[in-house]
């Protein structure tokens, strides 16, 4: 545990507590802990055991409906990783909420529904990160060059 007093540290909401937000909010492998300036305040789940399941781990607020998680006033930042039919909306409410985001791949379902996020962004004057860790991953990288080197 850090030295960093609760009320000093980022409170992050996470939507969707499935295998990739797990790998999000814990780093490589296991159930671990956020970096030292931030603490999970809340989660959110369609899946009601899941989210529970995080909930008594992190010993923070559970919520079904993710816009529960978002009226709470310590949760500063959003991380969501749902379904790709599922990240327009949460960004967009986030935005309005007035949270940082950070979103996972794909941005968007459609180009129309990037659009839409990215002027809520905006609007809202927000910061988005959206999860793009394979493209600079070395491996990737140096197969890109292979490629284009022919």
């Amino acid at each position: 545990m850090t030295g960093t007093p609760a009320n000093d540290r980022i409170g992050v909401g996470i939507i969707g507590c499935g295998r990739r937000n797990g790998q999000l909010a814990i780093g490589k492998g296991g159930q671990g802990e956020p970096p030292p300036n931030a603490r999970i305040v809340a989660v959110a789940d369609f899946n009601t055991r899941r989210a529970d399941a995080w909930a008594k781990h992190y010993k923070c607020a559970s919520f079904q409906d993710y816009r529960a998680l978002l009226d709470r006033k310590e949760v500063d930042v959003v991380v969501y990783a749902t379904p790709e039919h599922w990240h327009y909306l949460p960004c967009i409410h986030a935005c309005q909420a007035g949270k940082d985001i950070y979103g996972e791949q794909p941005l968007s379902h459609t180009i129309r529904e990037g659009r839409v996020m990215a002027q809520a962004v905006r609007k809202y004057k927000r910061v988005f990160q959206t999860g793009e860790q394979q493209r600079s991953h070395p491996k990737t990288r140096k197969a890109i060059e292979l490629i284009r080197n022919g």
